[in-house]
């Protein structure tokens, strides 16, 4: 869109004031030509990332998660055009042809789609075997997820919900909304509302049933935008804690030896380590307190507490219903956390003795929390295949660590035993909490103490706490969601409440010039109802959030697919 290319591009402006990761050269030149071949190199790739059995666990259960998104996503786009897959009957769109089956362009958009996802996955495992962060919890099997009746509410509420909003994007497509008719299709429900809400909430953003305003939203938000990005949000999202964990860590260090704090000072860091005053902030998150703006459903928050336990946090959203979920996430961690912990810790736990490395499976693997994670995610599959979608194979790398045996060698177990054997090593991933087998990947601690977790619900333009007080401030996927006035008054509060030395971490949509492929197409996201997304994208965050805007040092700068991840430093 050329009336959003400003010049220098935000990410020429980033480049002068941030510290970049190295995600930020990848990305930016990152290339794929969408054919089926190169993808299927891509997926030869994930091989030598396999070097342990706990990496295989971590292909195995993401190549069952985005599956089974990428099926969801396909059904509500049959349902939603009036297809039965292979009959015709409906409205062909670009991703579909005429008889319902997927478009050339469909199947170039989903294999880029599918490259990307094997891209983030690549990225996020690294940072669990750099000890960055722990694996994501909800790969253990007593999670929710792997209930099929669970599974199958969630997918019943996107598809209703999919099939309502691709019908209200069609439509303004079609007639592009004005005045009364644009204001009746964007509005929410709730009327009177404006002296409770600023104007530019009252949207139903993305076309979502309700905007920000009821419970049905908010219980259909996360499985929509995951299904939106196959399955790859949490791990975007997830790169937001690589500046929070070295934060952490410098902080911890300079507040447990004064020799570690002075290492620091070289670099520039060693206020860092003074954030907290005269409290301690040890590596688990005592003594440390952050808020999250715009928590939504807290699912970030949880991410956070599951590699900072004792970190006192708070959430803060100006919607009382995605609060609510919110809530509802952060007790069902807590309850998930002390069931894992009465069930044994992984390092004595005779169930994943081998949780470091190894090969998979011996006789003792075959039954216990193994045999459900296999059962769980053999349900999930079935339920991924009537979505419209079988799952592929397990890449050769994966199943050959999982089960000791390469493919296609007759002994290859395909019995139940076997089955068992390769889903006991999947749970004990998710009880080792971390990959790799240099045993430097940080797991949750024994104690049974955690941080307090309170949640507000205030506007993030006036928050209602004193000055410094949080440690730490995370914000995501909240930005390109506000106007520009919106974001400099929620600029100055974040200054405001964060205590000197603190850290602000912003993840949010990359800008023009972090992936330039891309920027001919970026801005048309806006088009799904995201008013504001055209002036974000072309919009720097130095000025809004650095030294001529509300005062805070610019840090460190990650990519991450869709995502970037912009840190800030308030000066002491």
């Amino acid at each position: 869109d050329p009336d959003f290319s400003p010049a220098p591009p935000p990410a020429d402006v980033d480049r002068e004031h941030f510290r970049e990761g190295k995600s930020v050269a990848f990305w930016n030149e990152y290339r794929f030509d969408g054919t089926l071949q190169s993808l299927k190199g891509l997926v030869d790739e994930i091989g030598p990332t396999v070097t342990s059995s706990s990496d295989a666990r971590y292909w195995a259960y993401h190549v069952f998660r985005s599956s089974f998104f990428l099926g969801q996503g396909a059904a509500s786009l049959f349902a939603s055009s009036g297809f039965t897959p292979g009959a015709g009957g409906g409205n062909p769109t670009p991703l579909l042809g005429g008889n319902g089956m997927m478009s050339r362009a469909g199947v170039t958009a989903v294999t880029r789609l599918l490259a990307e996802v094997v891209q983030v996955y690549k990225q996020d495992l690294a940072h669990i075997n750099a000890g960055t962060y722990v694996a994501p919890y909800d790969m253990h099997p007593r999670h929710r997820q792997f209930n099929p009746l669970y599974v199958a509410e969630k997918t019943a509420r996107f598809l209703t919900e999919a099939a309502a909003n691709l019908a209200k994007a069609r439509a303004a497509r079609a007639t592009p909304p004005s005045g009364a008719t644009k204001d009746a299709m964007t509005k929410v429900w709730m009327g009177g509302a404006d002296y409770m809400y600023p104007d530019y909430y009252l949207k139903t953003y993305h076309w979502q049933t309700d905007g920000w305003l009821s419970s049905a939203s908010a219980k259909v938000y996360e499985v929509s935008t995951e299904t939106l990005f196959l399955g790859r949000q949490d791990a975007m999202q997830r790169t937001a804690l690589v500046p929070l964990a070295h934060w952490v860590h410098t902080a911890s260090a300079a507040g447990s030896s004064d020799e570690a704090a002075a290492g620091d000072t070289a670099s520039g860091e060693a206020a860092v380590g003074e954030a907290a005053g005269t409290r301690v902030i040890k590596a688990d998150g005592e003594g440390a307190r952050l808020l999250e703006v715009g928590c939504g459903t807290g699912r970030f928050l949880t991410f956070v507490r599951d590699n900072y336990p004792k970190m006192a946090v708070t959430g803060l959203d100006l919607s009382p219903f995605y609060l609510m979920e919110a809530r509802k996430n952060s007790e069902y961690w807590e309850k998930l956390t002390s069931q894992r912990r009465g069930h044994g810790h992984p390092e004595t736990s005779a169930e994943s003795q081998d949780a470091g490395g190894g090969g998979g499976g011996g006789a003792s693997h075959r039954s216990g929390s193994g045999g459900l994670m296999f059962d769980a995610l053999s349900r999930v599959g079935q339920l991924a295949k009537v979505a419209g979608l079988p799952l592929p194979p397990l890449p050769a790398a994966v199943w050959t660590r999982l089960t000791g045996v390469q493919p296609g060698n007759e002994n290859q177990p395909n019995d139940e035993e076997g089955d068992a054997a390769a889903a006991a090593d999947l749970a004990a991933a998710a009880d080792s909490r971390g990959s790799g087998s240099s045993g430097s990947v940080p797991t949750r601690p024994s104690s049974t103490s955690l941080g307090s977790c309170e949640f507000v619900h205030a506007q993030a333009e006036a928050m209602p706490f004193p000055d410094a007080s949080f440690d730490a401030v995370t914000c995501v996927y909240l930005m390109h969601e506000l106007p520009p006035a919106a974001r400099r008054a929620l600029a100055a509060e974040v200054s405001r409440v964060l205590a000197p030395g603190g850290v602000l971490v912003v993840a949010d949509s990359i800008q023009l010039g972090d992936r330039p492929k891309l920027d001919k197409n970026l801005g048309r996201f806006g088009d799904f109802n995201e008013p504001y997304y055209r002036d974000y994208i072309a919009s720097d965050l130095v000025s809004v959030f650095g030294p001529g805007g509300a005062g805070l040092e610019p840090w460190t700068k990650e990519l991450c697919s869709s995502t970037k991840v912009l840190s800030f430093r308030k000066p002491m």
